[in-house]
């Protein structure tokens, strides 16, 4: 799974619903370990108990970015970290072309979260073409620059995905049965939807207070306080500018 490192909230929780969603399944999540999408790739896998390889830019004893050295050791102790480079070697920018071969040659198929035309999330998805993998692009705002490469991805005929189901199709490994049972469980949660209503008024991208305010129909004092425990139950993430919905119904 690769994507932009600066990434939107709504960019961020997919990687990571993604990354959740195959590691549940028994797969591993390989990404880079940059910040923005491949932290939260890895970070999601390891969310569900799941196993995550790393591929470095950098040798393994020149952690970069310095920001995950911490996420670097929670990967080597649930998966790997690979590096074709000396492991005293810094990060230069050679290195990064050479990385994204090696992401996208260890996976099955390539996830493209969020890329702008020049990225090197693009560099790995052509990559992962010329060595017959899945190419898989998450769609965006047709306003943000940072969906500008995945949409261009799909016109090329990259594979639009919008969920994990999505992704497993293409998947001939994944045993159906593992599949319908992940449909199930889904089925299964949303009976169990908490302040429905409220809920609903909180989209995948930042949602203002007034919003969600206009869309619920309550008054702001029971807003705040189911907001409250939405937050506190991992349905939704308080964000600069309101609220984004962290998990599907």
């Amino acid at each position: 799974m690769v994507g932009a490192r600066q990434c939107t909230p709504g960019g961020a929780m997919a990687a990571a619903e993604f990354a959740a969603g195959v590691a549940d399944v028994g797969l591993v999540v390989c990404s880079g370990l940059a910040l923005g999408v491949d932290t939260h790739a890895h970070k999601g896998a390891l969310s569900a108990n799941g196993d995550t390889v790393a591929v470095l830019g950098s040798g393994v004893e020149r952690i970069y970015p310095k920001q995950n050295i911490a996420l670097a050791h929670q990967v080597a102790e649930r998966g790997a970290l690979v590096s074709e480079c000396w492991p005293t070697e810094p990060p230069t920018a050679h290195n990064f072309p050479k990385r994204n071969r090696i992401i996208s040659g260890l996976s099955l198929g390539t996830i493209v979260v969020e890329a702008a035309i020049a990225s090197g999330s693009l560099i790995t998805a052509r990559l992962a073409a010329e060595q017959n993998r899945e190419v898989f692009a998450v769609p965006g705002s047709i306003f943000s620059e940072q969906s500008r490469g995945c949409h261009a991805l799909i016109q090329q005929g990259a594979k639009l995905v919008a969920n994990i189901n999505d992704v497993l199709e293409e998947l001939p490994t994944i045993q159906r049965g593992r599949v319908n049972q992940i449909q199930q469980g889904d089925k299964g949660e949303q009976t169990l939807l908490p302040f429905k209503r409220v809920l609903d008024s909180v989209g995948f991208e930042t949602t203002d207070i007034d919003s969600i305010i206009n869309r619920s129909g309550f008054e702001m004092a029971v807003v705040l306080e189911q907001l409250l425990t939405l937050e506190l139950q991992n349905w939704i993430r308080a964000v600069p500018g309101g609220y984004v919905r962290i998990k599907r119904s």
